[in-house]
């Protein structure tokens, strides 16, 4: 079977419906149409029972499911475990949050490797929503992100809590006229908007994690921050804390299968996450 196919499946069971799917794999949804069309011609069975905006499981597509997530896996396993190389006994594949790498995994990542010197690493960056969807194909063996959902089958741990603050480069402006929304999931999108009903729709969006403080220095701009990636800045003066501005919870969470929680080398990277991270939350009073 095509692994296409079984990779359009799981994408539609996470994004709830053809429409995710397609964004999700940067597809049309008639292809994403076309490729489920196939899946249950092979299968001969119906796997979804579709309406307008959502799609369910049938009892053949919640069977299905497990399989496919099986399959997926065994691929990305054999794949990244031949391509090892032969002085290496174990591989480890990881992905963190963009703004999880600055100051947080960047310091793990030498530890973990003297910790585990017979292992290869593979490294990745991403968006919260991508990486756990690549999680549950087996892709990675363990993701960092700050916004988890607890799913059957998955393991949370929260590492540490950071906080999101509002900061400029124009301490002496009226921040709502240089605002930039700085995007940091859905649940500060959620909070943002309760928040701040008087900003429904500045001039600049983005999507650049910690890129984005460089860009509010540049552009002398006001937009909202990760305490832990502006202690600099605010130190030497280069953004300011604008007060009497609410601030967000921002967690860190790792997250990886509960069927691979029993690999050593597993075990090891989780309990060297912990460390840095209680060692990242003494740094910085969080």
């Amino acid at each position: 079977m095509d692994l296409g196919l079984a990779r359009t499946f799981l994408a539609i069971v996470e994004g709830g419906n053809f429409a995710s799917a397609s964004r999700r794999l940067n597809v049309t949804q008639s292809t994403v149409s076309a490729r489920i069309r196939s899946l249950e011609s092979l299968l001969g069975k119906t796997l979804f029972l579709r309406n307008n905006t959502t799609c369910d499981l049938t009892a053949a597509g919640r069977q299905f499911y497990r399989y496919a997530r099986s399959l997926l896996r065994l691929w990305e396993e054999g794949r990244h475990q031949i391509a090892v190389p032969e002085r290496f006994d174990e591989r480890l594949a990881i992905a963190g949050q963009y703004s999880l790498w600055d100051g947080f995994l960047y310091d793990w990542l030498p530890r973990c490797q003297t910790l585990l010197g017979n292992t290869a690493f593979r490294l990745s960056a991403g968006m919260p929503n991508r990486l756990m969807g690549e999680l549950l194909e087996g892709v990675h063996d363990l993701i960092v992100i700050h916004t988890a959902e607890l799913r059957a089958g998955l393991v949370v741990h929260e590492l540490f809590t950071d906080e999101l603050i509002l900061v400029t480069a124009d301490p002496a402006g009226e921040f709502r006229s240089r605002y930039i929304f700085i995007d940091w999931g859905d649940t500060y999108r959620a909070a943002h908007a309760d928040a701040f009903e008087d900003i429904h729709s500045p001039g600049l969006s983005v999507e650049m994690g910690p890129l984005s403080a460089r860009l509010l220095a540049d552009r002398r701009a006001a937009g909202y921050m990760p305490a832990r990636l502006v202690r600099s800045q605010l130190a030497n003066g280069e953004l300011t804390r604008v007060p009497d501005t609410p601030t967000f919870p921002f967690p860190a969470f790792v997250v990886y299968q509960r069927e691979t929680a029993s690999r050593p080398v597993i075990q090891q990277a989780v309990r060297l996450l912990r460390t840095v991270a209680a060692n990242v939350t003494e740094a910085h009073g969080t």
